[in-house]
Order: structure tokens, then sequence, then C-alpha cells
């Protein structure tokens, strides 16, 4: 004997099951990333904000995704000692990732990052007080557009990147 909702039910069960598993096969595609950057010195007062910024999914030779430019203002933990941030990624493809302070004062600034081991240190062009970075030892690629900008890379399948400031090394978990 039929009720009254069957009709109705029927149809949205139906639908929480495709949902569900739409849902469930779209998670299969994408990671959680994290990047934890241990620094030898402490941030000091003259930097306002650190930043990490996921440029884009994949490297450009790969892949033509419009550019995502998602900034992630850092955690820190331990006394500002370290600073770690998070991000969803396609996991067949990784992603470019590139960090960068804002600071009140440039040099003091400059100074913090070298004396952390940074690299790739350069100014902005457009925002005066910014200055962006790389983290070594960890992977890079260069943009295939006219400014030919270089990025860390966060390979496809990894978990996670600790850079270790004190060594200069990095830790990477798959």
């Amino acid at each position: 004997m039929e009720t009254l909702f069957e009709p109705i039910i029927a149809p949205l069960v139906v639908a929480a099951i495709s949902f569900v598993a739409a849902l469930v096969y779209g998670l299969r595609k994408y990671r959680m990333a994290v990047i934890e950057l241990r620094l030898l010195n402490p941030v000091p007062e003259v930097v306002e904000k650190f930043y990490i910024s996921k440029i884009k999914d994949g490297k450009d030779e790969v892949v033509q995704l419009d550019p995502e430019n998602i900034k992630k203002k850092v955690k820190y933990k331990e006394k500002n000692r370290v600073a770690i941030a998070t991000f969803w990624y396609r996991k067949n493809l990784g992603f470019q990732f590139k960090c960068f302070i804002d600071v009140l004062d440039i040099k003091k600034g400059r100074d913090f990052l070298e004396s952390n081991g940074f690299n790739g240190i350069s100014i902005d062009e457009t925002i005066s007080n910014r200055i962006w970075f790389l983290v070594p030892t960890v992977p890079t690629t260069v943009t295939k557009d006219k400014e030919k900008y270089k990025n860390n890379f966060f390979h496809p399948g990894i978990k996670k990147i600790v850079y270790d400031g004190r060594s200069n090394t990095i830790k990477v978990i798959t």
C-alpha cells in the first residue's frame, strides 16, 4: 500500500545518496596541505602580517588553471617561532606557493628573513612594505608568464612540509 509520502520521500533519498556520493568522490580528488615553518628567530614586532599565498594548483606547463591567490595568514605557535598555514589542493596536481610579510621597516624585515635562512627575497613592486620570499630546500617552479616568477612547489600527494630554520632542512610527510 502506497502512502502519501512515498512519492516524495523516494526521490529525496535518491538525491541525498547522489549528493553524498558526489561529495565523497570530490573529496578524494583533494587533499589538505600543511606548511609549517620552524623559525630560528621569533617573528619581530616589525612584521605586521605573515602570509603564505597559494598561487595556483599545478605547474604552468602542466595545467592552465586560473591563479587562485588564496592568502592564508599564518598561525603562530611556540612564542612566534612556528608559523603554520593549511590549504586544500588537487592532489594529482600539487600547487605553487610563496610567502610574504608586510613590515614597518624593510631593512629589519629583510634581516629577519635572512636570519631564518629564507631565500628569493624581493620587495613587492606595488605594495611598498611587502617582502616576498621562498622557503629554502623546498622545490621551486618558474611561471610561464612574462614576469617568470619563481614560486615554491608543493608536490602532489604530499600532506605536510616542515621547514626547520635551525638546520635549514625540510621534512616531507606523505
